[in-house]
């Protein structure tokens, strides 16, 4: 498994498309502290000539729903969204490069995984 996981991520990052100011929040760009609990895409540009690379790891683990907390809530609401998932985890792995001063290109790669 690892190895399909290896060569599809390896595959995804040399044949992904270019991303627009792109660069993953949590790194941080010129010393400056981007890190927080919610991350999200910056728009700020690489220098030119400088590579980013990152990766991410989230891991959520759900609260299961009782049989009888399951059966009520399909009673109410037949079409409810109900499955049985317990936890869920994303990793993402990501590069970027500064063309220039004000574009940057790089792919982001998540590869996901829920129990």
């Amino acid at each position: 498994m690892n190895k399909i996981r290896n060569s599809t991520l390896w595959l995804a990052l040399l044949l992904s498309g270019p991303a627009w100011a792109t660069h993953t929040g949590s790194g941080g760009i010129g010393g400056a502290p981007t890190a927080g609990p919610i991350n999200t895409e910056s728009a700020i540009t690489l220098p030119k000539g400088i590579w980013s690379v990152g990766l991410r790891t989230e891991f959520v683990k759900f609260d299961r729903l009782t049989d009888a907390e399951m059966k009520f809530l399909r009673e109410n609401d037949p079409e409810a969204d109900l499955h049985s998932v317990t936890s869920l985890s994303v990793t993402s792995a990501s590069a970027a490069y500064g063309l220039t001063d004000n574009f940057t290109i790089g792919p982001a790669n998540p590869i996901r995984d829920s129990q």
